[in-house]
């Protein structure tokens, strides 16, 4: 379902690629992804960059794996030195303490990998009507 952006992001940025994937995914009809964002041409570096897009990605892929949702709202956004990704999917909500002791998924332990990377900070919540996913990174634009 992920597919390699890398160029997409080196020569267009973050927005222009998740709002690529967003538009393919959701033209597969089986899952409806909405971003918001306000970064336009900001661009970050290259390593921020793929590694937003490939949390994105993941955040996506357990939400139609896992979840049974079937609509995610993105809203990324830099403001002040702090680069955003609020993530909110439609699915049943998961415990994550609870889905990183379930024998042979990765896809929560490689999001978390991907935060530590970046050095950014990750925030799950439960809700009635789905996960939210926060994460920030304090970081300068390039």
């Amino acid at each position: 379902m992920i597919v390699d952006k890398a160029g997409l992001i080196d020569n267009h940025g973050l927005e222009a690629a998740l709002k690529s994937f967003c538009k393919s995914i959701s033209r597969e009809g089986m899952f409806s992804a909405d971003l918001v964002s306000n970064l336009g041409s900001i661009r970050f570096s290259m390593d921020v960059e793929m590694h937003l897009f490939r949390i994105v990605g993941e955040l996506i892929n357990n939400t139609i794996k896992h979840s049974g949702g079937s609509k995610a709202s993105i809203r990324l956004t830099y403001s002040k030195g702090l680069l955003s990704l609020a993530y909110m999917d439609s699915g049943k909500g998961y415990n994550p303490e609870d889905a990183m002791k379930k024998p042979g998924g990765r896809g929560l332990s490689n999001i978390l990998h991907r935060v530590n990377l970046i050095e950014g900070e990750i925030e799950f919540s439960s809700v009635k009507n789905g996960t939210k996913v926060h994460v920030q990174k304090r970081i300068k634009q390039i």
